[in-house]
């Protein structure tokens, strides 16, 4: 009966992870970041920096952020890909991380009795 099984149900399994960015105010969810499975399929981050593959078939295989694909705006960061071995039945976890290639942040001071606009 075992092996009737599992020639019936697929031998695949789920690939799902966050992208992260860091920066120097810390690290957030980085949304619209386009990964790759093994260079063929892909997914883009969801508002949260969530991805998924669903239906994955088993055997070792390599999760990447997708260089030709990535925004302007980011550059790959640590790790930017993982190998992992997807086994059929299991969800696995691969984690990825860009960084934002220019941010502003902080305050402006000046006298309070100092004339100003914002624009």
């Amino acid at each position: 009966m075992d092996q009737f099984v599992a020639n019936a149900v697929p031998l695949v399994g789920i690939v799902e992870g966050v992208v992260k960015t860091r920066t120097l105010a810390g690290v957030g969810l980085a949304a619209g970041i386009p990964v790759t499975l093994d260079g063929g399929r892909t997914a883009v981050t969801n508002a949260e920096g969530r991805n998924f593959f669903g239906e994955v078939p088993e055997g070792s295989l390599e999760v990447a952020l997708s260089a030709t694909e990535l925004p302007a705006d980011f550059d790959p960061g640590e790790p930017a890909k993982c190998r992992l071995l997807v086994e059929p039945r299991h969800s696995f976890l691969a984690d990825l991380e860009v960084l934002p290639l220019s941010a502003i942040e902080g305050s402006v001071i000046g006298p309070e009795t100092a004339p100003w606009k914002a624009y």
